[in-house]
């Protein structure tokens, strides 16, 4: 399974380089926004200020 996973974003960034960008910053953006939704549980104001941001 890790190893697909390794090999998928490669070929796609073969194939068009700027689209293999844009996936690693939706992954990045994801992550933050499901950080965002864990912290805001215990700090919504911090939570809503860095949307804001």
């Amino acid at each position: 399974m890790a190893g697909v996973g390794i090999e998928e974003p490669e070929q796609e960034g073969r194939l068009g380089g700027k689209g293999s960008s844009s996936n690693v910053k939706q992954g990045k953006l994801s992550r933050m926004e499901s950080r965002l939704r864990m912290e805001s549980i215990y700090f919504p104001p911090i939570g809503t200020m860095m949307m804001m941001e």
